[in-house]
């Protein structure tokens, strides 16, 4: 690296040039990315504990079940399988969009 008169501070700058490094991979220039960054990102309207979105995707494929859009055992493999994804991932807290996306980034393992 050499030196280089700059008003950013030491983090932007090894910020800056990990960010000039993984855009070389794609061969686009940083102006491009930063406004597809901007244009297209939203933040998230709400965030929701990891426990609380399992418990809500259960609810739901319950609900599924009831209504006869499911069998049994396919049920109770998603049950297994939130039961063994909610133990791995204790206090995380993901965001949300809407029910659905957090329901999806819940059970991302099992589709």
């Amino acid at each position: 690296m050499r030196p280089i008169a700059t008003s950013l501070t030491e983090a932007q700058v090894r910020d800056a040039v990990a960010a000039f490094r993984r855009l070389a991979r794609n061969n686009r220039p940083l102006a491009f990315c930063l406004g597809f960054a901007l244009a297209n990102y939203r933040e998230p309207e709400k965030q929701k504990l990891f426990t609380e979105a399992v418990t809500s995707y259960a609810a739901a494929k319950k609900h599924e079940l009831e209504q006869d859009y499911i069998s049994l055992p396919q049920f109770d493999r998603i049950r297994w399988e939130l039961k063994r994804l909610e133990a791995q991932s204790f206090g995380r807290i993901i965001p949300s969009r809407d029910g659905w996306r957090t329901h999806r980034a819940a059970t991302h393992r099992l589709y």
